[in-house]
């Protein structure tokens, strides 16, 4: 969880990209160790990990062609990790779909905290917790946007 400066808030999410079948069979099968501790880590800090996937779903249902392991294992380890351990994957046609996913992240929690300041229950994301903010993102993601979107 990084802040782009220090009067920016600082959310309780993180996101993983995963820019391609190779590194995201890689993370759910020799990598598993690493990535369970990540989880158990996000789980730690009470923040909610999204696993931004550049494919869809039905892309890795078909399979990895350098890889043994089906595309139906690789969805049900993704979906046990949601089920068990609140990991939201979110599967992207590609990188300029990803940004919208976290532009729209932050704003959506950016706006709810504004909205309900004085509440403690801050976050849709199940965070209930007040959580420091200084002033709102503004045109946060404004610089990752596709010419034009801004």
């Amino acid at each position: 969880m990084a802040r782009p400066d220090e009067n920016a808030p600082l959310w309780p999410v993180a996101w993983e990209r995963k820019g391609s079948k190779g590194d995201l069979w890689g993370t759910l099968t020799s990598g598993i160790d690493r990535f369970k501790r990540e989880v158990e880590r996000a789980k730690e800090s009470n923040v909610t990990l999204y696993l931004g996937i550049e494919c869809s779903m039905t892309d890795i249902y078909k399979g990895y062609e350098h890889s043994e392991v089906l595309g139906s294992q690789i969805i049900r380890t993704l979906f046990a990790f949601k089920v068990k351990h609140g990991v939201e994957p979110v599967f992207c046609g590609g990188r300029n779909e990803l940004k919208y996913h976290i532009v729209e992240c932050f704003d959506a929690l950016d706006r709810h905290y504004f909205a309900n300041k004085n509440s403690e229950q801050v976050s849709s994301l199940g965070v209930n917790q007040a959580i420091p903010v200084t002033e709102p993102l503004g045109s946060f993601g404004s610089d990752i946007m596709p010419e034009g979107d801004a």
